[in-house]
């Protein structure tokens, strides 16, 4: 279980996710969502909504079998 001390002065913004089965829809939808502090992840449409203005990091990891192909597109609005 992660951690996190929220006695900072700054605003805590968490979100991760994962799929625990094959994904055929886009925009793709996270069935496990692990931890979501600061609600910025929406796990009915699948977006991510910064809630404030900042720097912020996504890391992905995509894998496909056999000779299936895996296309991803990050779209920032």
């Amino acid at each position: 279980m992660e951690s996190y001390d929220f006695r900072c002065s700054r605003t805590v913004i968490v979100y991760r996710s994962s799929l625990t089965k094959y994904l055929t829809q886009i925009p793709v939808i996270f069935d496990r969502v692990v931890t979501n502090i600061a609600s910025a992840y929406d796990p009915v449409t699948g977006r991510f909504t910064a809630p404030i203005n900042g720097t912020y990091q996504f890391n992905v990891v995509i894998s496909a079998q056999g000779r299936h192909r895996v296309v991803i597109t990050i779209i920032i609005q």
